[in-house]
């Protein structure tokens, strides 16, 4: 299983939009790796200059879960996530 993250931080407040071209971008590159590994997963962790926080955030949370953290390296791994991208 491969996840792929980003963590852009820009000034545009419609993330819907950002995620799409985030994707198309990636695209090509996901699928010449899917043939190497069961999962490829691409993360967007996009944060706005006025905290508007990207919906696909939540695939970070699904990471998280899924490679079995506790609480508090779950809670230690978001912080250090939101600290990168201010």
């Amino acid at each position: 299983m491969l996840y792929m993250l980003e963590f852009p931080f820009g000034f545009e407040t419609n993330t819907q939009n950002i995620n799409d071209r985030k994707a198309a971008i990636y695209c090509p590159l996901i699928n010449n790796l899917s043939p190497s590994y069961s999962k490829v997963v691409f993360v967007n962790l996009y944060m706005g200059a006025i905290w508007v926080i990207s919906p696909s955030c939540n695939s970070l949370f699904s990471l998280i879960h899924e490679l079995h953290f506790d609480k508090t390296s779950a809670k230690r791994i978001i912080m250090k996530a939101m600290s990168i991208s201010v």
